[in-house]
């Protein structure tokens, strides 16, 4: 069996070691370069054309949404600036900042795992002391572990026929079968 691993873990690192050698080789081009020559009448044609003004710019928003956007752009702006001030943040809190995307995308993904899976998160690490455990009704623990005759006999000496009804009719069928 040794053997086999051997010779399986030979193969594949002969195989890693071929794999690195460099079979492509560079060609280098000698040939001549002519420069073309560019006429300034070449040039105006490029320059009157519209497809090349780049100095325009369309304007696909309407003006108040980029008003509004920038105004909000401004406002937090300053109060970003009036809470944290305006130098570069630097030490532990320039360390807290750069970290502080990290841990906020944790806690989103940790949520969202939370919310579409529907688990409670001690529940994956008790998993084994979390037993699921039947509930049994009164009816169910009487039928279990009482013993009926008795109840029903107790229900009757004391006149209490509500509690031995539902077992009263199961001894009335009885008897008048036989």
């Amino acid at each position: 069996m040794q053997k086999q691993v051997l010779l399986v873990l030979f193969i594949l690192l002969t195989s890693v070691i071929l794999a690195q050698q460099d079979s492509v080789s560079i060609k280098y081009d000698t040939s001549e370069i002519t420069p073309i020559n560019i006429s300034d009448s070449d040039l105006e044609s490029f320059q009157n054309d519209s497809d090349f003004n780049y100095e325009i710019v369309e304007k696909n928003a309407p003006d108040w949404w980029i008003a509004f956007k920038n105004w909000i752009g401004s406002v937090f702006m300053k109060l970003f600036e009036w809470i944290f001030g305006i130098e570069k943040a630097t030490g532990a809190f320039n360390s807290f900042l750069q970290i502080l995307p990290y841990l906020l995308l944790g806690i989103l993904i940790f949520i969202l795992i939370k919310f579409f899976l529907n688990v409670n998160a001690r529940s994956i690490h008790q998993s084994k002391k979390n037993q699921a455990l039947v509930g049994l009704s009164e009816e169910e623990h009487i039928i279990k572990n009482e013993n009926i005759e008795t109840l029903i006999n107790n229900a009757l000496s004391e006149g209490n026929y509500r509690l031995g009804h539902p077992f009263l009719l199961s001894i009335d069928t009885s008897t008048n079968d036989g």
